[in-house]
């Protein structure tokens, strides 16, 4: 469930990053790059998560648990 969540920050991060480098726009410390590489980060991270979590679990129920 928590995998999913990271994921749909890590797309949204990764979208609004896209739209900061288009129009060069930055708030402070947080610029385009800096929002790619987080939302790089966290769908590289629940990607992994999940397919150790398929992997490993030998139920078909595994999104429930």
């Amino acid at each position: 469930k928590y995998i999913f969540v990271i994921l749909l920050i890590g797309i949204i991060s990764t979208i609004f990053g896209a739209f900061f480098k288009i129009a060069h726009f930055e708030i402070g410390p947080v610029t385009g790059d800096v929002m790619l590489a987080i939302g790089t980060f966290l769908e590289v991270f629940a990607i992994l998560f999940l397919l150790i979590k398929v992997m490993s679990n030998k139920k078909n129920n595994f999104l429930n648990n």
